[in-house]
C-alpha cells in the first residue's frame, strides 16, 4: 500500500532550462522577503520535474503539475486544487493524484482526503519563517481515506538552512525545509500493515516555488515551471 503522506510535497517536486511566464529572469530569490510567496498559487501555474534515483544521473521518470481548479473541498475550505501526473520518457502514466493547497497568515497547508481522511492537513510551511524553527506538519489518527483500517501519523518540519542551487545561469537561493515524519497503518482487524519512518528535504524559492526534493530514494528537479507575478 502506499502511503504519500505528504512528504512534502509529495512529490517531489528543479532545474534544467527553467521556463517562467515572467519577461526577465526572476534571479535570486531571497528568503523571507517580498511575500513569503513560496509556493506561488494561482490558475494554469505548471510545474514539471524530473525524478532521479540516488544511484543514477539521468532522470527516471518525470513529474507533470498544474493548478486547475480553486473551489471548497470536503473539509469546507479553500484551496487550489493540483492535478499530477508522472509519466516514464515514453510517455506511460506510472502515477496520479490530485492534491489541494492553500495558504493563509499563518502558512501553507497541503489536504489530501484520499491519503489521510476528510479531517486533517498538513503545515507544510510556517509563517513567518524563523531559521531554525520547528513546527508540527501534522499529527493524526483516525481513518483513512481510500481503504479500511487506521492511520497514526507524525510530521515535524524544520527551517534548517538557507541553500543556493545554480543551473547553468539560474542561481537561486532557497529555504531548506527538513521534514521528520512516521506512521504505522492499523487494519479494521488490529493488525499493523505498515510502520515506516524517514526523513526527507525540500528547498523552496521564493516566487519560484518548490526547487528540489529528497528522501532516501532519491531527488527532484525542476525541469521547467509557468506562473505569473
Amino acid at each position: 500500500m502506499k502511503i504519500k503522506i505528504f512528504l512534502i510535497l509529495l512529490l517531489a517536486v528543479s532545474f534544467y532550462s527553467v521556463n517562467c511566464s515572467k519577461k526577465n529572469p526572476l534571479g535570486p530569490a531571497t528568503p523571507n522577503t517580498i511575500s513569503d510567496n513560496y509556493i506561488p498559487l494561482g490558475m494554469g501555474y505548471t510545474r514539471q520535474y524530473n525524478n532521479y534515483s540516488l544511484s543514477n544521473t539521468k532522470f527516471d521518470t518525470t513529474t507533470y503539475s498544474e493548478i486547475t481548479f480553486r473551489g471548497i473541498a470536503p473539509n469546507k475550505k479553500t484551496y487550489y486544487e493540483l492535478d499530477e501526473k508522472t509519466k516514464t520518457p515514453s510517455g506511460t502514466i506510472t502515477d496520479s493524484d490530485v492534491l489541494y493547497i492553500r495558504k493563509d497568515s499563518t502558512g501553507y497547508y497541503q489536504y489530501d482526503p484520499f491519503e489521510v481522511g476528510a479531517d486533517a492537513e498538513a503545515l507544510i510551511i510556517k509563517l513567518p519563517l524563523v531559521k531554525g524553527s520547528s513546527w508540527t506538519a501534522l499529527n493524526y489518527s483516525g481513518s483513512i481515506g481510500h481503504t479500511a483500517g487506521n492511520i497514526s501519523i507524525n510530521i515535524v518540519n524544520s527551517y534548517i538552512a538557507d541553500e543556493t542551487i545554480t543551473n547553468g545561469a539560474d542561481t537561486f537561493v532557497c529555504v531548506k525545509i527538513k521534514t521528520d515524519w512516521n506512521y504505522t497503518i492499523t487494519l479494521d482487524t488490529g493488525a499493523i500493515s505498515e510502520s515506516h519512518s524517514g526523513t526527507s528535504y525540500d528547498w523552496y524559492a521564493n516566487n519560484v516555488g518548490k526547487v528540489k526534493s529528497q528522501d532516501e530514494d532519491g531527488y527532484s528537479l525542476l525541469s521547467s515551471y509557468t506562473i505569473h507575478l
